[in-house]
């Protein structure tokens, strides 16, 4: 909601490449976080993904 008031969520979906391609094809806003791109934050227990999110956004610019 930092973001844009209007979106107050997001999904953390396990990968596969057919899930992403449905994605994709349904014009999802999708990134992807790998091991690597979290380790700066590992040691920060449970905020990795919160971190990922925040990272996502500001690079995308964009919520949708």
């Amino acid at each position: 909601m930092k973001f844009d008031p209007e979106y107050c969520s997001a999904m953390n979906i396990r990968y596969s490449r057919e899930t992403l391609a449905q994605l994709g094809r349904k014009g999802f806003l999708v990134a992807i976080l790998t091991e690597a791109r979290t380790k700066k934050v590992e040691k920060q227990e449970g905020s990795s993904l919160e971190w990922g999110v925040r990272e996502v956004l500001r690079k995308m610019k964009r919520v949708s």
